[in-house]
């Protein structure tokens, strides 16, 4: 075999390539539910942490008087180190325990087909659920 290359070379493209208009097609409707579900809510939030209202009266501009609130409250800080005591240990056994059902699951013993079985149910069970309530609603006499 010569030193021939298989695949011929293709050209470069310049550093500034121009950029496909589909390319904006395809990608505008993702950008739009994010701006949507996401970024407007978030955007909403903060700027109604700003202001005192109790979602009847008017609205009441108080800047950072909430956080100064928020942060200087010992109650906010235990609830803070609370809800990482809780966030962290149920990390931790939810890893524990789906390492040791996983290596339960993996033995080759009496049984494990059992075990496998057991856990995979849940998964079925909402597929059935969906597929009867559609049987239910599409059903031309009742739904």
């Amino acid at each position: 075999m010569s030193g021939q290359p298989l695949v011929k070379p293709t050209r470069r493209r310049s550093r500034r390539a121009r950029l496909d208009p589909w390319l904006l097609v395809m990608v505008a409707p993702g950008l739009l539910l994010f701006a949507v579900f996401l970024l407007w809510p978030l955007v909403n939030a903060l700027s109604n942490s700003l202001f005192r209202w109790d979602g009847l009266s008017p609205k009441v501009f108080v800047g950072f008087a909430n956080y100064v609130k928020v942060f200087t409250s010992p109650v906010a800080w235990q609830t803070l180190q609370h809800t990482a005591v809780y966030a962290i240990g149920t990390s931790i056994a939810k890893v524990v325990l789906a390492f040791l059902i996983a290596m339960l699951v993996a033995r080759r013993t009496r049984g494990v087909s059992f075990f496998r079985s057991v856990l995979f149910v849940p998964v079925l069970m909402s597929f059935v659920a969906v597929g009867v309530l559609w049987t239910f609603i599409l059903d031309p006499n009742q739904g």
